[in-house]
């Protein structure tokens, strides 16, 4: 095989994130044979026999496949042709492909007449676009010591790699391991990164350690590479191990099930012997009954039983990236989670035990439903956090109204209004357009615990606290509790307006502004920019997707001089690149504050200089890790002097 050519020259594979949801990456890898889209799963195909071939594998959405350079490697006809040829030649598929190197067949079989070195020669020469050194799998019955002595074994074996092959780690159930195989392998150059010894947990439905095991390698991996989950092929999972950041899955359960008459679907698994009619509508399931497939010869009954697994398992991972693209991944993990108790204790550690959550969630997406699990959410969490933290207040009179009064047309001049959330605790007045506060479909009911806890807090600053209705009759012994308020309409007074943008400036950047402003409101009444009063100077507007402010250079300017944290400092030759609008990218980054994605971030030169402004792509923790992809798309810069 010509290996020197310029299309078969192997180079690591990169990845770039498009759009975020929970720890989730919708992304691209970038690959010596074309552009693959994440999250994704690889369908194992067997280099010996074909149930799919490879044109249907492309039409159900398949872009990169895996498959076993060992059983090539051990067979003598297969293996002469793949020297020759190469494997791509050999399995029929131009796109990339990722070979194993029979860690899996040293799980089940407890041996393999190969060694490391051998079988990562061997992947190169037949020209596999990322090949696997041969890690050692640890199974449910090892103990801490076996497994110890099989993680530390693997990491010599990784040390051989090429840049582009895959850098496997190893643990187990032992969540000490696999944080030293995680940390071990950071700084070793490879494709991506992918978790092993998962396959015993995954087949005994141990969902939740399996998680346990995600979210360790996660804390200590760094965030630019791919992350791939060996051996998850079962579609229930999929969704779950994505928002918990796992960007690649491979599989052979779409031909495996079949050869056993198993029929998979998002829900679970069943036998074909006891489905009545398909609650599914494939190619497949469309044109047969189960009937007129338990019918068919044993090979042809296993081929269409394999498509309709692997068509269901494309479906849903079309399903997952277009949740992420819509915000809505949170609201699809839910449904999941109700099908097996294994899969809800996976969630509930993602939501309640994972530090990352909070800090990678991306400031603003679009509008949510709520769930019963909804104080799980990381932008639930955020608010009630920030809120109890700090709080604008422009006032010496507290009205507090229940939440079904949050987008009514009312005002109180010599008051200041917040609404009690059962979701959200408490809902400033400023706040009452931004995200997640409108953009949460709920039924509004008041929190009196998280109410007295905030009045508790808060309630010298100002002279008198009133709650308004009779929702806060139980908190009458404590605080003045009344009927009824005479309110006026917002159209009377413009000043609300002014404390709008003072509050979201303050919620949003942590300072506070100490302009005059002017206020220009749009066709629905709401506020779209605003100006200084004195210079008539347009300093900024709301985004209308979420409500939050766009600041414009001289706010920006006065931002940096108050102290705000949403900044990116860059190198000298992106600073003047930012200046002409242009994006800043990760490997130009120097350091960066406290950043969301999302964010309107200010952009500084290594002097600290404001040169720019715009809007966080990735979070500053992404943005410090990645040595590729967009890091802010910059809405406007100081033109150079």
């Amino acid at each position: 095989m010509d290996d020197n050519s310029a299309t078969n020259i192997k180079v690591p594979f990169k990845f770039q994130i498009k759009k975020k949801d929970l720890l989730s990456r919708l992304g691209v890898l970038e690959t010596s044979k074309g552009r693959v889209v994440t999250p994704t799963i690889m369908p194992v195909i067997n280099p010996k026999e074909q149930i799919i071939k490879p044109q249907e594998m492309k039409d159900l959405g398949v872009e990169i496949v895996i498959t076993n350079s060992y059983i090539i490697f051990s067979n003598p006809d297969i293996k002469e042709q793949a020297l020759k040829d190469g494997v791509h030649r050999l399995i029929d598929w131009d796109g990339p492909i990722v070979t194993d190197s029979g860690a899996y067949q040293l799980m089940v079989y407890g041996h393999v007449q190969v060694e490391n070195e051998e079988i990562i020669d061997f992947q190169q020469k037949i020209g596999v676009d990322a090949g696997i050194p041969l890690d050692l799998p640890i199974t449910i019955k090892d103990t801490y010591e076996i497994a110890q002595e099989k993680v530390f074994e693997t990491f010599e074996r990784i040390q051989k790699i090429p840049t582009y092959f895959v850098c496997p780690v190893q643990g187990g159930r032992y969540l000490d391991l696999v944080e030293w195989s995680a940390k071990k392998v950071r700084n070793i150059p490879c494709s991506y990164y992918a978790l092993g010894s998962e396959v015993g947990l995954l087949i005994n439905y141990q969902f939740k350690t399996v998680m346990s095991n995600i979210l360790t390698a996660k804390r200590y991996l760094p965030l630019n590479k791919a992350v791939h989950l060996f051996g998850a092929g079962h579609p229930l999972f999929f969704a779950v191990a994505v928002a918990a950041g796992v960007d690649l899955f491979d599989s052979a359960a779409y031909s495996l099930f079949a050869k056993d008459g198993r029929y998979l679907t998002v829900d679970g698994t069943y036998d074909l012997d006891k489905l009545e009619e398909f609650p599914c509508s494939c190619k497949v399931c469309s044109e047969y009954s189960p009937k007129e497939i338990k019918g068919l010869a044993a090979k042809e009954r296993e081929k269409l039983l394999a498509y309709h697994n692997l068509a269901v398992t494309m479906e849903e991972i079309r399903r997952i990236r277009q949740a992420i693209r819509n915000g809505r991944l949170t609201e699809l993990i839910f449904s999941r989670a109700m099908r097996h108790p294994q899969v809800f204790e996976a969630v509930r550690l993602l939501f309640t035990e994972n530090p990352l959550l909070e800090l990678l969630e991306p400031l603003s997406k679009e509008a949510q439903k709520a769930t019963p699990f909804v104080n799980w959410y990381p932008q639930v969490k955020r608010h009630k956090a920030k809120i109890m933290n700090e709080f604008y207040i422009h006032k010496d009179v507290l009205l507090v109204l229940p939440e079904k009064l949050q987008h009514a047309d009312l005002m109180a001049k010599i008051a200041q209004i917040i609404f009690s959330s059962e979701v959200f605790g408490v809902i400033p007045f400023e706040l009452r357009w931004t995200y997640p506060l409108s953009q949460l479909e709920r039924v509004p009911h008041v929190d009196l615990d998280f109410l007295d806890a905030f009045l508790q807090k808060y309630h010298s600053k100002f002279k008198n606290v009133y709650l308004i209705g009779n929702e806060f009759a139980p908190l009458e012994d404590r605080w003045k509790v009344l009927p009824e308020f005479s309110f006026s309409s917002l159209i009377e007074d413009k000043e609300w307006a002014i404390h709008e943008v003072k509050g979201l400036i303050f919620y949003q950047f942590d300072v506070l502004i100490e302009h005059e402003l002017k206020i220009e409101f749009g066709t629905t009444g709401r506020i779209r920019r605003f100006y200084d009063k004195k210079s008539h100077e347009l300093l900024g507007t709301i985004r209308p997707q979420d409500g939050f402010v766009v600041p414009k250079l001289t706010l920006a300017a006065h931002l940096l001089e108050k102290g705000t944290k949403k900044i990116v400092k860059v190198t000298q030759a992106s600073a003047d690149m930012a200046r002409e609008k242009k994006s800043v990218f990760c490997k130009h980054v120097i350091s960066v504050g406290d950043v969301f994605a999302g964010d309107e971030v200010l952009i500084l030169d290594p002097k600290d200089n404001l040169v720019a402004c715009g809007r966080a792509i990735v979070s500053g923790i992404e943005m410090m890790d990645f040595d590729h992809g967009v890091a802010v798309r910059v809405r406007e810069g100081f033109k150079a002097q």
